[in-house]
């Protein structure tokens, strides 16, 4: 069975799990410990968000490490509850990542604000942090 890369709500499930629209899919196999470039770029560019690949509002969630890192992009607060009851990335104690609520003008990307950072290129997606 082929998993579509589709946007929306539900998400295709592969092995009991949901597929975050971000992650890399080929053929029958979903990669879920990687990322699509292209899908992140648009996800950090458009503010989609990387569960479901829709619009977000003016506010989202996003998941900030200690250091002030944003893990990928951000999530609309339903598909934030789905990624941390799924994800070990998110739910474990490895990068002690925390949800926040913010707005695109509170986070930087590459060290420039959000709004204003440009297109990320999914060769190298932005690094994301929190002002």
């Amino acid at each position: 069975m082929a998993v579509p890369a589709v946007a929306g709500l539900p998400r295709p499930v592969y092995r009991g799990m949901p597929v975050p629209w971000v992650a890399p899919v080929s053929g029958d196999r979903v990669w879920f410990r990687a990322l699509d470039g292209e899908r992140l770029a648009r996800a950090q560019s458009q503010w989609l968000c990387q569960l479901c690949g829709e619009a977000l509002s003016r506010q989202a969630w996003v998941f900030v490490t200690p250091e002030g890192l944003v893990l990928q992009a951000a999530l609309h607060e339903g598909c934030k509850d789905i990624a941390s009851g799924f994800c070990p990335h998110l739910s474990g104690t490895t990068t002690r990542a925390v949800p926040r609520r913010v707005t695109r003008e509170q986070i930087s990307a590459d060290g420039r604000p959000l709004p204003v950072a440009g297109a990320s290129d999914p060769d190298y997606p932005h690094t994301w942090r929190i002002l």
